[in-house]
């Protein structure tokens, strides 16, 4: 859908409220994605979105198989949050999901992805801006754009104590926003 340019208001709500509730029921039996990114998010017939490929997920309390020396986390550059790509397994939560999911939000409000605009020279400059920069604000054409933009702004905070801290009360959010913009 993306390759169409930036989705529409509405598919982008429902998007984040459809992915966001997966995060959910994955977040209370603590695990997490680790790979959200629009490539393992599919729209159906019906408009239903749904987050595809858990092929690196992770539960919480079981070990992990990256090997703890490595430099680098499993990830996706472009969307995972710092602490997965230092490979700071203590520090990867839900709210590694949560910045991927707003990364994504973004990118699908404004039809780029900003971690690789302008084109960057190799992976390492795509990891500074991961680490560096800041995500402009979204502007969606609702009701509610100021909260939407807040949202967005603190699911893709680098420290993860700045994101919400589950996805529970993310969704909370998203879900008022929603109601505002009779969006389901």
């Amino acid at each position: 859908m993306l390759q169409g340019g930036p989705l529409n208001a509405k598919n982008v709500l429902r998007l984040g409220l459809h992915v966001m509730e997966a995060l959910e029921r994955a977040e209370t039996v603590q695990i997490v994605h680790r790979d959200v990114k629009p490539e393992n998010i599919m729209c159906d017939r019906r408009g239903t979105f749904w987050l595809l490929d858990f092929g690196i997920a992770r539960h919480l309390e079981l070990s992990s198989l990256t090997p703890t020396a490595s430099p680098f986390g499993k990830m996706t550059l472009g969307y995972a949050p710092p602490e997965q790509c230092r490979n700071l397994k203590g520090d990867i939560d839900s709210r590694a999901d949560l910045f991927a999911l707003g990364v994504t939000l973004h990118e699908c409000a404004t039809g780029r992805n900003a971690f690789f605009d302008p084109p960057p020279r190799d992976y390492l400059e795509i990891l500074r801006r991961v680490e560096r920069y800041v995500l402009p604000p979204v502007n969606l054409p609702i009701i509610a754009a100021a909260s939407f933009r807040d949202l967005v702004s603190a699911m893709t905070q680098k420290s993860r104590i700045h994101r919400p801290r589950t996805v529970a009360e993310a969704i909370q959010w998203l879900r008022e926003i929603c109601l505002d913009e009779n969006v389901n």
